[in-house]
């Protein structure tokens, strides 16, 4: 598939999603994405579904970052398994991997290892915490990177526990990071002739993204003081928060008073006159817009809100999103191709190129590309041999498929 990354290799030991969205986002902008998988089950995420949720054989959580990519699956455990990796290294740009660390050690495919096998290789991996810290080998999944970070008390009200957040956050960023910082490097790659390690580190993400708020803290020591009402953000004011309507929510973000309290009716609002003002008056600002929002619907207060220049929206469900006439027209959900020849509806992802359009493949089987990748290999007939002996390749079909 063309696209900016035409002609770029990737090498994917990757599992669950941090890795996986990555590698699949470089694979969406052209790259050839290899993944390597375990023999028979296949990639983590091909045998653990969200919901128990599974389209045309394969779970949503493995079709959702694995499409634009082929599939080889090499016993890693099997002496030969490693070798192949690394003759696979041979031929690409890019290795990417989220093991916790001391795994990739183990199995022989460490970054001096692979760099020795090919020097302009970009060697990016994911960790949950880093490598150097003592809690480095703690299990890196994404509700305890976000209870780490100390993101969970940035909402909710004074009383009210932790709140993690809805999306898998630390995940979905650290994917953001790794594809950025291997662009980053195959960049630098061009201008040096050497490739480099690349480490993103999902607690790092996840800091980063408070980037503002850290900064206040750390700076200033104002932290996360939730209010006693309800605040979607504990260091921004009222009315930046959700309120209820007559028939469903509305968000508004930061507003002038005057204009807020034209907007409601509120002569108490209007009166407090500057941003200033309405930060120390809060708890009137909350229960102000709170009372009058209710007395009408969600669609007639946003052109009230509009028309006043005060920042809000609609609070959708997912089963409002596909009849959203915005979302059709900008085309932010379009048909992937399935193996058997179907197709699943999806995200199109959030960027687009002017000279290559979008295009997808299907997110492959279990191996299902293991004999044109072995191929590609310009292995002699010995050498070829001596893979199909070892084991190391499984095929769909074979013993305990």
């Amino acid at each position: 598939m063309r696209g900016p990354l035409e002609g770029t290799r990737i090498v994917d030991l990757t599992l669950a999603l941090a890795g996986p969205a990555a590698t699949q986002r470089l694979g969406d902008w052209g790259a050839d994405v290899i993944k390597v998988e375990p023999p028979v089950t296949g990639e983590w995420s091909r045998v653990h579904p969200i919901r128990n949720a599974f389209i045309d054989g394969e779970t949503t959580s493995f079709v959702g970052f694995n499409r634009n990519k082929r599939s080889i699956a090499i016993d890693l455990k099997n002496p030969a398994g490693p070798e192949l990796v690394l003759k696979l290294v041979e031929t690409a740009d890019v290795f990417c991997h989220n093991f916790r660390p001391g795994v990739i050690d183990r199995l022989g495919l460490a970054p001096d290892v692979v760099r020795a096998r090919n020097p302009r290789i970009v060697y990016g991996f994911v960790t949950g915490y880093g490598s150097l810290g003592p809690d480095s080998r703690r299990p890196g999944q994404d509700l305890l990177l976000q209870a780490y970070s100390g993101v969970m008390f940035s909402v909710g009200s004074r009383d009210d526990r932790p709140n993690a957040g809805p999306i898998f956050a630390a995940d979905v960023l650290a994917s953001h990071f790794l594809a950025e910082a291997v662009m980053a490097a195959l960049i630098e790659r061009g201008r040096t002739g050497e490739g480099q390690v690349v480490e993103v580190s999902m607690l790092g993400a996840m800091l980063d993204s408070q980037m503002q708020e850290l900064i206040t803290f750390l700076n200033l020591g104002i932290g996360m003081e939730r209010p006693a009402f309800p605040a979607a953000h504990a260091m921004l004011n009222p009315p930046y928060g959700v309120y209820e309507t007559r028939d469903g929510w509305v968000a508004i973000a930061m507003a002038d008073p005057v204009a807020l309290g034209e907007a409601i009716g509120s002569g108490a609002v209007r009166a407090l006159g500057s941003w200033e003002a309405a930060a120390e008056n809060g708890q009137l600002v909350h229960d102000e817009v709170s009372r009058a929002l209710r007395g009408r619907t969600s669609r007639e207060w946003i052109e009230v809100l509009d028309t006043h220049g005060v920042w809000c929206g609609p609070v959708h469900r997912y089963e409002d999103l596909p009849a959203n006439e915005h979302i059709r027209v900008e085309g932010y959900f379009r048909e992937i191709p399935l193996p058997g020849g179907g197709s699943f509806t999806g995200p199109d992802g959030a960027v687009s190129f002017s000279a290559h359009p979008p295009g997808y493949t299907h997110p492959p089987r279990v191996s299902e590309h293991a004999d044109e990748i072995l191929a590609e290999l310009a292995l002699d007939a010995a050498e070829r041999a001596t893979i199909e002996e070892s084991g190391c390749i499984w095929r769909p079909g074979a013993a305990g498929a």
